[in-house]
């Protein structure tokens, strides 16, 4: 008798075909390198901060030597050597050792404002923010309750809040209105009541309003005074407030207000969410933060959760290591990243304006929201699969992939995030792509 050994029903649940996953799959498999690669795909969809590759490449070999021959770090001479022994072969702590704690904590009370100084004891560490969210919306809900997430949102934040979890992601559109302004606070709260009343109303109340500062996809900051407007309206409906400021350091065209800096801050009902893998450029290191005010949340998220998320110490210690010179973080790194996305993205709207592509015009992020509905209306009705989908294949056949509406839980069909932070070249062959992409589809 032959036996099936499947996964089980949940596994299944979330593991559902996905066009928009395939056609990631297959840039991922073919990334674009002009000269390792140079015929491979340009990936402007994902944000990544290549931008500051020089400094950190300076970082890296001063700290480790790298050996050109071996392609590894070489060994050091004993007066300079670090001494990895003891730490890196034990276990790390789980949620972030005291040290790097409060190494975040110093850079945050540099850069965020805070209105009450936070402490190390307020900070907890894990292995990236998806793992976090996943840990964070655990601790704060239990099964059949809802997160609400404004449109358009970042849809990896629906799907890391939902698996496992067992929680529903409702949504509040507010796609129509300048949600960052504090001229439309009273349509945004109508909205947010009008969502979370349609969920309780299925039986899945609302118990966090989760909302990224500055904004993925649109590269919006929110006024202070939006911020303000939410948070006493989540005290008033008893709701947590969980806010991904991962690009707050980013913000280059308007002032960033962090949800920290606000005057009702510190208050037990806000987590705000932040990483080193835009700002700072190092996704590989695997490091994501929460900052939160709430013992009790943080202490359950610790000994319900925190083991699942443990980092390496080797990250930990390299980042550290490049936060200890101030001088250099605060007066040369972050104003040089600010002025290089100002270059790249001046540069991609030069193009944008070129070929008549509306866009909203970001202050922040890597990254512009765009409409490419001029192109995607030539596939409707041509085939089963949405016409956004159709102009990503026809993207990735000229060797160029821009992420569709479809990753960010929008409405506006023909909506695309394209992103800007990329070298030269790559930007530059890139963008060109995509025009020849569009010439095409002009010609079908």
């Amino acid at each position: 008798m032959t036996r099936l050994f499947g996964p089980s029903k949940r596994a299944l649940k979330y593991s559902g075909h996905s066009s928009l996953a395939d056609l990631n799959d297959i840039v991922d498999a073919d990334i674009y390198d002009p000269e390792a690669n140079p015929d491979g795909i340009v990936n402007l969809g994902t944000t990544m901060n290549p931008l500051m590759l020089d400094m950190l490449t300076e970082f890296t070999e001063k700290k480790y030597r790298l050996d050109p021959k071996l392609g590894r770090p070489a060994p050091l001479p004993l007066s300079k050597k670090r001494t990895y022994t003891s730490s890196a072969n034990n276990y790390n702590f789980s949620t972030g050792s005291p040290k790097l704690r409060t190494t975040v904590a110093d850079l945050l009370n540099r850069h965020f404002s805070p209105s009450h100084p936070i402490d190390q004891r307020n900070v907890v560490c894990s292995n990236g923010l998806n793992g976090l969210i996943n840990s964070l919306i655990y601790t704060l809900t239990d099964e059949n309750e809802s997160v609400l997430m404004p449109t358009p949102a970042y849809s990896m934040l629906v799907d890391v809040s939902r698996k496992r979890n067992g929680v529903k992601c409702a949504v509040a559109d507010v796609e129509d209105i300048d949600q960052f302004s504090a001229s439309a606070i009273d349509d945004l709260l109508a909205t947010f009541s009008s969502a979370i009343e349609e969920a309780q109303a299925q039986g899945n109340p609302v118990k966090v309003i989760m909302m990224c500062n500055p904004h993925n996809p649109v590269g919006r900051c929110y006024d202070a005074e939006v911020m303000r407007a939410i948070l006493r309206f989540c005290h008033q409906r008893g709701l947590h407030l969980v806010v991904d400021e991962i690009y707050a350091l980013s913000a280059f065209g308007e002032t960033f207000n962090s949800a920290l800096s606000l005057d009702e801050m510190p208050t037990d009902n806000v987590h705000v969410l932040y990483g080193i893998s835009k700002d700072w450029g190092f996704s590989g290191l695997r490091m994501g933060f929460m900052i939160s005010y709430n013992e009790h949340v943080i202490t359950t998220l610790k000994q319900a959760v925190g083991r699942l998320t443990r980092f390496s110490y080797l990250s930990e210690d390299f980042f550290i290591s490049f936060m200890s010179d101030h001088a250099f973080i605060d007066e040369v790194y972050i104003p040089t990243l600010r002025q290089r996305l100002i270059a790249t993205r001046t540069k991609a709207i030069r193009f944008l304006t070129a070929y008549k592509i509306p866009y909203i015009p970001s202050t922040a992020g890597y990254y512009l929201w765009i409409d490419l509905s001029r192109w995607t209306n030539v596939f409707k009705g041509r085939d089963s699969e949405t016409p956004d989908i159709q102009l990503v294949r026809q993207m990735v056949k000229h060797g160029v992939f821009v992420q569709p509406n479809k990753a960010f839980i929008s409405k506006e069909k023909g909506r695309f995030r394209i992103g800007f932070s990329r070298d030269t070249v790559t930007l530059n062959e890139g963008l060109d792509r995509l025009r020849r992409a569009l010439g095409e589809v002009e010609s079908i």
